[in-house]
């Protein structure tokens, strides 16, 4: 579930550079965007 958080969380930035590879903390997208992948990777495993 982290590696899948991390994709999340990475997955939110469009275009990082050396400077921003991680979105904003405060940024909306990031919880939507992690809640998502964590209950898609959750509604897989048995």
């Amino acid at each position: 579930m982290k590696i899948a958080a991390a994709l999340a969380l990475a997955a939110v930035v469009k275009k990082p550079t050396a400077n921003k590879i991680i979105p904003y903390p405060f940024d909306k997208r990031v919880v939507a965007s992690i809640s998502n992948a964590i209950k898609k990777l959750a509604m897989k495993k048995p």
